[in-house]
């Protein structure tokens, strides 16, 4: 019923606007305020059908919430157009159009949310304040710097929203298909798609507002009407997956970086856990032919990786690494056993060569392994 009044009223305003061609701008501008009382009509069901649902998401939530702000900006904008045509004050137009700015961060602020319900409770202060302080500012002072100043926020606001999203997007679908067993209701494929037909929207819109601009209105209107239908009902089949906090647009690089190098350091921890274990209670460098690879495989990794935290982590070589340990092991035995030879010692130690065992002894501790037998 619904859908025959409203095919209804557009062919009746496209028989009355169009029996004259004369009268065809008269017909862009009744399309205009056809699609958008049909927008305040859109919202109005949107924000009953949400409110009707007893197991409201998070993100169910906030779209009601915005819904109602979108509601009000349709009823604003439709009072103005009473107020210009009747009166004609273009100070209350321009205040009209500083107002519609809000439409920005409302809109971006609803995709935000298709990530993160929680974080954009936290966001919203950060991007509606300064909106809202321009807009007053403008009211009071209607000064042309201010309205520039709003419009250019509202531009590196969209450009810094666009980006975000578009990033965020592959980064979500990436770590859904990783984490997730059923992927087909928490993909955020189709919010690549809005953000597309947002695009091209706004292209069709400056296109027709610099070609002919009694069918700016008209035209974005009624896309934005198909845009905001299918989101509606994209948002509905949608299943929140938590995210990681790479995702967490409030955390910043060098916070993300902390996290990424916690990560790495409970990994080294763990690694030299086991490195500690090889080395120390099984003593393997106590094998005279042990090689990295040996010792790789040993720790169930691979000799690169095993090379590289030596260099990296330890700051040493695996040669040194190794003939450090056999040194330690070396004073202890020149100690407890001074019966045994040079030669004994070194063999014991897993050194190939006395000349090894000297050579390295020297580098390690300034001195021969005969001066530091007797100084002990």
């Amino acid at each position: 019923m619904l859908t025959g009044g409203v095919i209804s009223t557009f062919l009746l305003l496209v028989n009355n606007s169009l029996s004259e061609p004369k009268n065809i701008e008269i017909f862009a501008e009744n399309v205009a305020h056809f699609t958008h009382g049909m927008m305040t009509v859109m919202f109005i069901l949107f924000a009953l059908s949400i409110n009707t649902q007893r197991h409201r998401s998070r993100l169910l939530q906030f779209l009601f919430r915005t819904t109602l702000l979108w509601l009000f900006l349709e009823v604003q904008d439709i009072c103005s157009l009473i107020i210009n045509r009747f009166w004609g004050n273009n100070i209350f137009a321009t205040i009209n159009l500083c107002i519609n700015t809000l439409r920005i961060p409302a809109t971006f602020a609803v995709l935000f949310a298709v990530f993160s319900p929680e974080w954009i409770k936290k966001l919203l202060p950060v991007v509606f304040i300064p909106f809202a302080i321009l807009i007053a500012a403008f009211t009071v002072f209607q000064n042309i710097h201010i309205y520039r100043l709003l419009v250019a926020s509202a531009a590196l606001v969209s450009i810094a929203a666009l980006f975000y999203v578009l990033r965020a997007s592959c980064l979500y679908n990436k770590y859904r298909k990783t984490n997730c067993a059923n992927s087909e209701y928490n993909s955020v494929q189709w919010l690549l798609r809005f953000v597309a037909m947002l695009c091209v929207a706004l292209a069709v819109w400056v296109a027709t507002k610099l070609k002919s601009a009694r069918w700016d209105d008209a035209i974005s209107y009624s896309l934005m009407l198909a845009m905001w239908i299918f989101f509606y009902f994209k948002v509905n089949k949608h299943a929140f997956v938590e995210i990681p906090v790479l995702l967490n647009p409030c955390k910043t690089l060098t916070a993300h970086r902390k996290c990424l190098q916690k990560k790495e350091a409970e990994t080294n921890r763990d690694f030299a856990e086991k490195l500690h274990k090889k080395m120390h209670v099984e003593q393997l460098y106590l094998n005279p032919n042990l090689r990295i690879r040996d010792l790789a495989a040993a720790l169930a990794t691979n000799r690169t990786y095993l090379s590289a935290y030596l260099n990296n982590i330890l700051q040493t070589s695996f040669y040194d690494y190794v003939n450090a340990l056999r040194v330690e092991k070396a004073c202890c035995l020149l100690i407890e056993e001074r019966q045994k030879s040079l030669e004994e010692v070194a063999e014991m130690c897993g050194f190939g060569s006395l000349s090894t065992f000297r050579r390295s002894f020297q580098k390690i501790k300034k001195q021969t392994p005969n001066e530091w037998r007797i100084e002990i």
